[in-house]
């Protein structure tokens, strides 16, 4: 072998050493930088679990979704609700119970001006729910009514123009009328309320 190649193959030598010497620094440097971070990515990860779980609880609830160790792994895995199992009966129970329970311990410490609120917000609700309830009933009581005479299904337009419900607050009286004497009152409430 001739000088220039040895000191070529020498200084080849020498740049796969400088080489090799840098990587086993960086990777030396990264075990420890590992080594130094370890407990604080360890806290990290234990108050992202503990959050995590915080919401999974809320969700199941929401959802009510069971809150076994398999659904927490998949949802953490996907953040995602579908595909996890739903909640048992006692699961169910006890999530209502302490809706209750939250519910009753929130009334004992709200302050006067928020239970009146509450009180209000509560009887608006109820009267609504009673309204949507009777005009349930009273749109069904028409249907039956109504097939008894065999009224054909009511058109989507109605000379040239959309029949929804905005047509059918605007029409005149008489179309109105018309309407009814050809289709029946149920579908025309139905359509004017939306439903069909």
């Amino acid at each position: 072998m001739s000088a220039p190649q040895y000191q070529a193959e020498l200084a080849e030598d020498q740049i796969l050493q400088i080489q090799a010497e840098r990587a086993a620094d960086q990777i030396l440097f990264q075990l420890q930088r590992q080594k130094a971070t370890e407990p604080q990515r360890k806290q990290a990860a234990a108050a992202q679990l503990e959050h995590d779980k915080v919401r999974f609880a809320e969700i199941c609830r929401r959802n009510s979704i069971s809150e076994c160790e398999a659904n927490f792994n998949l949802w953490r895995s996907t953040k995602s609700i579908s595909g996890l199992a739903p909640a048992s009966q006692s699961e169910q129970d006890r999530y209502s119970q302490e809706a209750v329970e939250q519910r009753n311990e929130f009334l004992l410490n709200a302050d006067t001006e928020t239970l009146r609120t509450l009180a209000r917000e509560e009887g608006a609700a109820n009267r609504q729910a009673a309204l949507q309830t009777e005009a349930d009933s009273q749109l069904a009581a028409a249907q039956e009514r109504d097939s008894r005479f065999g009224f054909p299904r009511l058109p989507d337009t109605w000379q040239g123009q959309k029949l929804d419900a905005t047509f059918v607050k605007n029409c005149s009286v008489e179309i109105q009328k018309l309407l009814q004497k050809r289709f029946g009152s149920a579908q025309l409430t139905a359509r004017l309320q939306g439903r069909g």
